[in-house]
């Protein structure tokens, strides 16, 4: 990763995260995080051979992890490609999309659209973040992980003029006025923080030569002041508006 992009404003900021990790993990081996100390707050480690991330300062309280074999993700996946988030990546039209989420996290949004075909570029730059999604792709093998490359990388630095669609889920300042998030959203939140640089990553998404770009955002609750999309799909609890760009010459 390049070392100027982590000086930027908007990357996660790393003194309180470490491991737990044997010195023959094979996490070791792309893992840029120091051994936790006694201060650690957020703990890398492995239960029952998966890793997750654990608060050492609430120890009872339910690690972070990824699970993309879980009930809800099949039924995501079963919904096909007539829900929205396919509609507003283009699959429903052309299955087989090149798509870069550029903004990965805990990667549920991107398995659903990989499953559905799509052949993809993972961007993630959190260390406990990336981990976690290179330990369950490592799992999951089959046909739908072989579509997924994983980058430890700030979207910022992504190259996608080839693109189909480019997949932005950033982790909007909250306005308050919504209900508590989830417990998994919360330790996210608490992980990860704001991204400062969402309006950032938009531009140069919409500069990238990609065909579309795709906005997730909740409909309500967060400010969000970028331009006006050409189609939003979804309404519930999350929006995806889509910006179109014209093709490449």
């Amino acid at each position: 990763m390049d070392k100027h992009l982590t000086e930027q404003p908007g990357y996660p900021d790393l003194a309180d995260a470490g491991h737990v990790l044997a010195p023959d993990d094979p996490a070791l081996a792309e893992l840029s995080l120091p051994p936790a100390e006694a201060s650690t707050r957020w703990v890398l480690r492995r239960e029952a051979g998966e890793l997750v991330v654990g608060n050492a300062q609430s120890p009872r309280q339910r690690p972070l992890r990824i699970d993309f074999f879980s009930a809800e993700m099949r039924r995501r996946v079963s919904a096909g490609r007539q829900q929205p988030l396919a509609k507003a990546c283009g699959l429903h039209k052309h299955p087989g999309a090149y798509i870069v989420d550029a903004t990965a996290g805990l990667g549920r949004d991107a398995w659903c659209l990989a499953s559905l075909g799509a052949c993809m570029d993972w961007y993630e730059r959190h260390p406990l973040i990336h981990a976690l999604l290179r330990d369950a792709l490592a799992r999951a093998t089959g046909e739908t992980a072989a579509r997924i490359r994983l980058r430890h990388d700030d979207g910022r630095s992504l190259q996608a003029a080839t693109a189909d669609a480019i997949f932005l889920d950033p982790m909007f300042p909250d306005s308050g006025r919504r209900a508590a998030p989830a417990l998994e959203m919360q330790i996210m939140q608490s992980l990860v923080g704001p991204d400062a640089d969402a309006q950032q990553l938009w531009q140069r998404a919409m500069d990238s030569g990609a065909r579309r770009v795709v906005l997730k955002r909740p409909p309500r609750g967060a400010k969000v002041r970028l331009a006006k999309p050409d189609l939003s799909f979804g309404g519930g609890r999350v929006v995806y508006d889509v910006y179109l760009r014209p093709p490449a010459r």
